[in-house]
């Protein structure tokens, strides 16, 4: 029988995406302190203090859920994530790897691992990776956005613009989701001399920053 999942995990997960982070990590901690071995909610809560700037516990926290359950893609997804943004990019490419041998079609890990590839200066193996995706249709956001910054590097913005224009406005998306898409969108216009439409651009990522922080 499926373990069925704590209530309070699913607000912390839709508090997170709306960007109420205090809150997220208020529910996930409530939970800890219930089932100290809840999986998920060490991984959730892992996200969050990640988000938030608590590195290491964020390090421990996912660490602790994968020796739970090494079965879940997300949360070697999820620790590429964080070696990535600490700059360990062997070691996240291996978590990446991990990852997609158990679930190869994750979007969110597929593009993770491109923007590692990015971090190391090569956008045609991020291109790579994610073009089939693009290609196929129906991609998630988060394929488009790596695609669109691999693109910029490779001195196409206008391409890379009409990758993400498609997905506007992107209001089911998290909030910080919309913030880089919007960003990224305003670089590539930028770069393709749009300057009015950069502008734009810019100031909506922006917005969605302000809220951001009035929410948490």
């Amino acid at each position: 029988m499926a373990k069925q999942t704590d209530p309070r995990l699913i607000q912390a997960m839709q508090a997170f995406a709306s960007g109420q982070t205090q809150q997220a990590e208020m529910l996930c901690r409530s939970v800890l302190a219930e089932k100290k071995r809840d999986d998920l909610a060490m991984a959730l809560l892992a996200q969050v203090c990640n988000a938030t700037g608590k590195y290491e516990e964020s390090m421990q926290l996912i660490r602790n859920a994968i020796a739970k359950n090494n079965k879940r893609a997300d949360y070697h997804g999820l620790l590429a994530d964080m070696l990535t943004t600490k700059g360990d990019f062997r070691n996240a490419l291996d978590a990446y790897d991990k990852a997609l041998k158990l679930q190869p079609d994750h979007h969110g890990v597929i593009a993770g691992k491109a923007n590692t590839w990015l971090r190391l200066n090569e956008p045609n193996k991020a291109i790579k990776l994610v073009e089939p995706f693009i290609k196929k249709g129906g991609e998630d956001i988060t394929i488009s956005i790596v695609y669109a910054k691999a693109l910029i590097e490779g001195g196409e913005p206008h391409d890379a613009a009409e990758v993400l224009l498609k997905h506007l406005p992107a209001k089911k998306e998290p909030i910080e989701t919309r913030r880089t898409l919007y960003f990224v969108l305003g670089k590539a216009m930028e770069k393709a001399g749009e300057y009015n439409g950069a502008f734009e651009a810019y100031q909506e990522g922006n917005s969605q920053l302000v809220l951001t922080l009035t929410l948490a």
